[in-house]
Order: C-alpha cells, then sequence, then structure tokens
C-alpha cells in the first residue's frame, strides 16, 4: 500500500508576462491511494485512485467558470481530475520489464496545454472531454 497528499499554494503577483495569472491566490490539492499485490515473483498487478483540484476550495471548478461564464462555459472540468487505474507488470528477466495499465479518468486537470491545442480564436481546448480513458504499455530495460 502507498499513498500521498499534498497541498500547494499558488499566489501570482506580477511575476509573469501574462496579465491573465496577476492576483490570482489559490491552494491545489492532489492525493492518491495505491495497492500493489506480487502474485508471484515476475507478476505484479495494482490498483490507483488519484485525485488534483487545481483549488481545493472549488473542486468541480464551478466557481472558476463563473467567473467567466462567457468564456470557460463547460471547462470547468479542466479545474480537477479523479482517476482510477488498474495495471500489471511482468518482469520478464531481472533486466527487461513489460507493464501495462488501464485508467478512466474524471477531469482534464492535468492534461498539457501543449499536448492539447487551445482553439486561438476562443482561447478553449480543443476536442477534451470530461470522462476519458487511458491505455498505457511500457518496456523498460535496466543496464
Amino acid at each position: 500500500m502507498t499513498s500521498e497528499y499534498a497541498i500547494r499554494p499558488f499566489s501570482y503577483d506580477r511575476n509573469f508576462k501574462s496579465t491573465r495569472l496577476d492576483g490570482q491566490h489559490f491552494v491545489g490539492e492532489s492525493y492518491y491511494f495505491q495497492g500493489e499485490y506480487r502474485f508471484t515473483p515476475n507478476w505484479e498487478g495494482f490498483l490507483r485512485y488519484d485525485a488534483l483540484f487545481i483549488d481545493r476550495s472549488d473542486r468541480d471548478g464551478s466557481d472558476w467558470v463563473a467567473q467567466n461564464s462567457a468564456g470557460r462555459s463547460g471547462l470547468g472540468h479542466s479545474r480537477f481530475a479523479k482517476d482510477i487505474a488498474v495495471g500489471i507488470r511482468w518482469n520478464v528477466t531481472p533486466a527487461f520489464m513489460l507493464r501495462a495499465e488501464y485508467h478512466h479518468v474524471n477531469g482534464t486537470g492535468w492534461l498539457s496545454g501543449l499536448d492539447n491545442p487551445i482553439d486561438l480564436r476562443t482561447g478553449r481546448p480543443i476536442d477534451t472531454h470530461q470522462y476519458w480513458d487511458l491505455f498505457a504499455i511500457q518496456a523498460s530495460y535496466r543496464f
């Protein structure tokens, strides 16, 4: 069993060239709980739940949307992410490992704007959805 909890205060006062950040003060929160089980010396599985809230006093993003409802309508999900994941790991050899994971995610709070482009006309993310799935496969070699 593994778990972590973090609280992060953010304060922006003319620290950046973007004036959109000036005067913003909020406290972010995140945590996860994970359990792992080793079936054999070479096979293990895990189950994890994690959550991220950009502003812990506005967990669903509704207050943030209300500050600019015309420009932020429908984007409350960009202020949080709640993820449940399950996966399996196979240590093929002591040096070579294969891993597969499936995630079901509610919210887009940890999606990067660099990987999920913004419409420059509207300032809104293109093609992001509140509920989405992720499947990941990894191969790792230690030397």
